[in-house]
Order: C-alpha cells, then structure tokens, then sequence
C-alpha cells in the first residue's frame, strides 16, 4: 500500500496509471 502500489487506486493516481481499480471511464 501506498503511492507506488500499482495495485491500489492510490498507487495508480500516482503513476497516472488505469486499470480495474481506477477505470478510465468515470
């Protein structure tokens, strides 16, 4: 967990970053 955790939300905010967690479609 954290900034550079690809998997959590977080961690995708960070790296700009989608996937599962953080859909490109909101």
């Amino acid at each position: 967990m954290g900034k550079g955790d690809q998997k959590t939300r977080r961690g995708k905010l960070f790296r700009g970053s989608f996937g599962k967690t953080r859909p490109r479609n909101t």
